[in-house]
């Protein structure tokens, strides 16, 4: 087996993952852009980058509708699975599985239209619904019982220590 030195390694560009991906008012602006002679990049609607999903808009709608379909199917599964509905249990399996879903890259997605805000909410707001002993009391007061804050005051504490 012969070993390969960094030096003689050479790196190639994938041009073929490559996405464009330009946003602004006017189309006339918004001009082809080329890798190479051969390759010509085609303008995309959104990417996909670490997992965030970014429109050509800059809007999110695209990423909370994709993490809110994700929470809520691994909260169904877990609501599914676990039987018991013990406060203790209940709330280490959503922070450790469905709570992670709904925050990873929050600082760089934060929403600021009441509809996206109440999409992530509605997660949380299911999922405490179903602890035994809080479905008789309204979403804030299930929080302070649970002594926990909503999505909404998590990612304003997120973007202060950012």
């Amino acid at each position: 087996m012969a070993v390969i030195a960094w030096s003689e390694k050479k790196m190639e560009l994938n041009e073929v993952k490559f996405m464009l991906l330009q946003h602004g008012k006017h189309e006339e602006m918004k001009l082809p852009y080329r890798v190479n002679e051969d390759l010509l990049l085609e303008q995309c609607e959104f990417a996909k980058d670490l997992g965030i999903l970014v429109d050509s808009n800059l809007k999110w709608g695209q990423q909370i509708a994709a993490i809110t379909a994700s929470a809520r199917q691994l909260a169904g599964w877990v609501l599914r699975v676990f039987k018991t509905r013990t406060k203790e249990v209940m709330l280490l399996l959503y922070k450790a599985l469905i709570r992670p879903k709904l925050e990873y890259g929050c600082v760089v997605f934060h929403p600021h239209q009441i509809g996206d805000i109440a999409k992530l909410e509605e997660v949380q707001r299911t999922v405490t619904h179903r602890i035994e002993n809080m479905d008789k009391l309204n979403y804030w007061e299930r929080l302070a019982k649970l002594h926990i804050y909503s999505m909404q005051r998590r990612r304003e504490r997120y973007i202060c220590i950012q």
